[in-house]
């Protein structure tokens, strides 16, 4: 956390140190040519802005670490604190005209690398999301069936063919040939090779056509089986 605060501390300070010296050359626009003079008015940014510099380089780290342990407190915390920085950096930007050549190029920098960053912050929280709940997919079963009757077996025995019958009767109409039609569009297979397995599997007729369980299928039913029994 300590690149964060440093980062977050950092960018307080220079949007203040800034700001300052956007209003002296206000009042006094002629010190903008005074090389000494800008160098004495910058002399208290100088610090800022080498934290800053540290703290970008380490700083997207530490924000994905928060994520992946799920710290909802902190990262809450910080993400109002970088809407708040971002809001403050979008009005600096209006200031960075207005200063000498040497400190426009830093304060250009700033609010452009700053505006990136809370861009990404906001991007990541999708991603790493679905990179922790991706942790559990070892716990779904491969799926490799080589034949037409272990693919109709499978989504037999997975109750598809059971719930599309209760869900639209009327149009299946407890017709074989019905259902063998939607289902040889779910599977991209040719309803004349789907229409035979599918007649002797709802008519329990165990035939040269009938889809038999096998060591695949049932491997696969294990698996999601023993998932809910968890």
């Amino acid at each position: 956390m300590k690149n964060i605060y440093n980062y977050l501390e950092s960018c307080e300070n220079l949007i203040l140190s800034f700001s300052n010296l956007n209003n002296h050359y206000k009042e006094h626009p002629e010190h903008k040519k005074n090389l000494f003079l800008v160098g004495g008015l910058a002399k208290e940014l100088l610090p800022h802005y080498k934290m800053w510099t540290n703290s970008s380089k380490k700083i997207k780290a530490e924000l994905k670490e928060l994520y992946l342990n799920n710290d909802v407190v902190k990262i809450e915390r910080i993400q109002n604190e970088l809407r708040k920085i971002e809001e403050r950096v979008n009005n600096t930007i209006l200031l960075k005209d207005d200063l000498d050549e040497h400190n426009n190029i830093k304060c250009k920098r700033f609010c452009k690398e700053t505006k990136e960053l809370v861009e990404w912050f906001n991007e990541i929280k999708g991603s790493l999301i679905i990179s922790k709940s991706s942790l559990n997919a070892s716990d779904l079963p491969e799926i490799d069936l080589t034949t037409q009757k272990e693919q109709i077996r499978l989504i037999y025995d997975l109750g598809i063919i059971d719930f599309l019958q209760n869900k639209y009767p009327k149009t299946l109409n407890n017709n074989n040939s019905q259902v063998a039609h939607l289902v040889s569009k779910i599977l991209k297979l040719k309803y004349i090779s789907v229409q035979p397995s599918i007649n002797e599997l709802l008519s329990d007729k165990v035939g040269k056509n009938y889809p038999k369980e096998t060591s695949k299928t049932k491997a696969i039913i294990d698996k999601l089986n023993a998932n809910e029994s968890k």
